[in-house]
């Protein structure tokens, strides 16, 4: 590599888009002087925004738990204006000292939120460590170790020199995320082309590939007890965060200064740590308990060897982070585990792909006024808009993207990419209406409830019609058929919600919805009997029975009928 060095804080790595459409490369410093002027991330991979947009909110976590938008140090804190961390002689005392200030804290987020743009403290703290953002320094590359430190972590015979424990371009490349055993034949990169990198994508990939890190890893550190290499933190979890208007708002609605939980407020980003202390923090399964230390969460320790323009990437597994009771982590659902009597972040999977975003909104949203496991960044803007930070009209964008893994426990390749959103208003997300029968979280699930209801009548009449057609597998057919119903319902779900407010007649509301459900049900049932072939008409007698793909189709339609209330205009079946 003849270059020497190539700093994220000036040299352009961050994909944007601009207010005219346009993509851009930026640097830190233009990213952060300029947020405002961007719509979004544009990355090589949603996944991969996720990943950088946490990155980024690690940087801002930082500076504004510890000065005001006037650039001035909390006079509660004192700093040490040479690292521009805290000085911490009882950290008890400082944790007080936030609790105390949530006023403070809050008045922070309002003052940056209202002048519209960040304060140049952030790139102040930047060049602080700007040695720490260097992609090819010596001693603390970005995102990486030096050869010194990583030979140190890693069993002798797995040292740099030895040439094993490699990780290839095209691997970490998660739009190939192709090994040297296993070849991706619909790659969208050439052959010549799979193991060719340039700078900038390095660092993008590096960071997310930290996050959505597989299992095949071979070298681990040193460490007292024997561990199983764990995968990215990011790829267990089912991510939600808000969207904004631009990406200043994005960043903003997703800077949680620590306020609506529980979390510690001193904050330890990466690249304040020395690399030996915090590996050996990882390998002692010590889970972060701040925001910036978890958003630069390494699943593993790397190191990158250079041969002209061509890098060698050394890799080492580090001990899982635990996931149990972590509510810590504000962008992810949750579920319960009664076997083991723990909460731990829901995760996407094979199976679930075909679930739109809506169908779990009781994951994303409390549906009861009184709801601890909400995500958390959920309730950060609940706690915004009962301050009055943003308005109860003010659309909150919620967006959930993520990669799926293969299943396979050896493995954990990605086999595809979620990415989904929901807008509601803030006054229908955080409805203060005190009775139950009208809070509007509870009436939506209700409406997602019935909707599920004809769904599953729906499968079951396809499956009927398999049935009939003779077809190797009914329940492959039904759920191709009432994947494809749902993918109908998404646009006008998605519509419907966001046209909700809390102003509504609720009532009437709703039964806009169930008419759109009743036409969008009817079309499907009547498309499905209208493709019906002559067995299917002809029918076959099942228990003594004759049964036809028409006594399927009213049953559908007396079922639906009772889903939808017993008036004569609600009938799937249409009289004529």
């Amino acid at each position: 590599m003849a270059e020497k060095s190539y700093n994220l804080i000036d040299q352009p790595w961050i994909k944007v888009i601009d207010q005219q459409g346009q993509q851009q490369t930026v640097s830190l410093t233009e990213l952060f002087e300029h947020a405002q002027g961007y719509r979004q991330l544009a990355g090589d991979m949603h996944s991969q925004d996720l990943a950088i947009l946490r990155f980024l909110l690690a940087i801002l976590t930082t500076v504004y738990s510890r000065f005001d938008p006037e650039n001035q140090p909390y006079d509660w804190l004192e700093l040490d204006r040479n690292t521009m961390k805290i000085k911490m002689d009882d950290e008890e005392d400082v944790m007080e000292d936030y609790q105390d200030n949530e006023e403070e804290l809050l008045h922070t987020w309002s003052s940056l939120y209202q002048q519209g743009h960040f304060s140049t403290t952030v790139t102040d703290y930047l060049k602080h460590y700007r040695n720490r953002f260097d992609l090819l320094d010596d001693q603390y590359p970005f995102y990486q170790l030096s050869k010194e430190d990583y030979d140190s972590l890693v069993p002798a015979n797995k040292s740099i020199d030895h040439g094993k424990g490699t990780l290839a371009i095209k691997q970490m490349n998660r739009t190939i995320s192709e090994s040297n055993n296993t070849r991706d034949i619909f790659s969208p990169r050439t052959e010549q082309t799979k193991s060719k990198i340039d700078l900038p994508s390095l660092a993008r990939w590096l960071i997310m590939y930290q996050n959505f890190t597989g299992v095949t890893d071979k070298t681990k550190v040193k460490a007292p007890g024997k561990f199983s290499v764990p995968k990215g933190w990011l790829y267990g979890l089912r991510p939600v965060y808000a969207k904004g208007k631009n990406l200043f708002e994005t960043l903003m609605l997703n800077l949680d200064l620590g306020v609506s939980n529980t979390q510690s407020l001193i904050q330890h980003p990466v690249w304040e740590w020395n690399p030996q202390e915090y590996v050996n923090r990882r390998v002692a399964e010590i889970m972060p308990d701040n925001v910036a230390e978890l958003y630069t969460l390494w699943s593993r320790i790397l190191h990158i060897e250079w041969d002209g323009d061509q890098p060698t990437i050394f890799t080492a597994g580090l001990p899982k982070a635990e996931s149990e009771d972590s509510f810590i982590e504000p962008m992810t659902t949750w579920k319960y585990v009664k076997k083991d009597k723990v909460w731990k972040p829901d995760a996407f999977w094979i199976g679930s792909l075909s679930r739109s975003m809506w169908r779990n909104f009781g994951e994303y949203v409390a549906t009861q006024e009184e709801d601890e496991h909400a995500p958390g960044i959920v309730n950060w803007l609940k706690l915004l808009q009962k301050r009055g930070l943003i308005t109860n009209d003010f659309p909150i964008r919620l967006t959930t993207v993520g990669l799926v893994s293969d299943g396979n426990a050896t493995s954990q390749m990605p086999a595809a990419e979620v990415y989904d959103q929901m807008e509601l208003n803030a006054d229908v997300l955080f409805d203060k209406d005190p009775e139950a029968r009208s809070f509007w979280p509870t009436r939506i699930e209700g409406m997602i409830d019935e909707t599920s209801r004809i769904g599953n009548y729906y499968w079951h009449l396809a499956k009927s019609a398999g049935e009939l057609r003779g077809l190797d597998s009914p329940n492959d057919y039904a759920k191709k058929l009432a994947d494809q119903f749902y993918v109908s319902l998404n646009e006008p779900f998605y519509r419907w919600l966001a046209s909700l407010t809390s102003k509504d007649d609720r009532d009437k509301k709703c039964d806009e919805w169930r008419n759109t459900l009743r036409r969008l049900a009817n079309e499907a049932g009547r498309r499905l009997l209208d493709q019906a072939s002559p067995r299917e008409m002809r029918g076959k007698v099942i228990k003594d029975k004759l049964e036809t793909i028409f006594s399927y189709y009213g049953r559908y339609s007396i079922q639906a009928y009772m889903v939808f209330g017993k008036k004569k205009e609600s009938r799937v079946v249409d009289e004529n």
